[in-house]
């Protein structure tokens, strides 16, 4: 891969075998290629990584992402940190947090939307119940 570029706009952008720490663009395509930070209305992305992705409409194969935010979400054979979607179609994508309206195909996921909030109210217990005991025992 080349050396990183700072940042990319454009009306229509597309990334082979390139990194990148911006995108501000109409419409993204990447190919084996990594961005930091893609803003756009539509990304397409192959065999690529992306550390956050904030468009209306994603569509992602075979690659890796930290956070996507969008309406509508198609992921094949997908790893992702968190993913916040209206819709979401997956027949195969491992995430830790998923908050979906939608959810069609086979999702592997840490927390869903009861999951976080289970998790969340189980923290704030046990944080109570230390913050006790240090009371009274000093």
């Amino acid at each position: 891969m080349p050396g990183k570029k700072e940042e990319i706009k454009g009306e229509s952008v597309s990334l082979v075998k390139d990194k990148v720490q911006n995108i501000t663009a109409e419409a993204v395509k990447m190919n084996q290629a990594c961005a930091n930070n893609i803003n756009a209305k539509s990304v397409e992305m192959h065999q690529s990584c992306a550390k956050k992705i904030e468009a209306p409409k994603v569509s992602v194969h075979n690659s890796g992402i930290g956070l996507v935010q969008a309406e509508e979400v198609g992921l094949q054979n997908v790893a992702a940190f968190a993913i916040k979607a209206q819709k979401v179609q997956a027949p195969d994508i491992k995430t830790i947090v998923l908050n979906a309206a939608e959810v069609q195909g086979d999702v592997q996921t840490v927390f869903d939307r009861e999951g976080a909030l289970a998790f969340g109210i189980g923290v704030g217990v046990v944080a109570i119940i230390y913050r006790a005991i240090r009371r009274i025992f000093g």
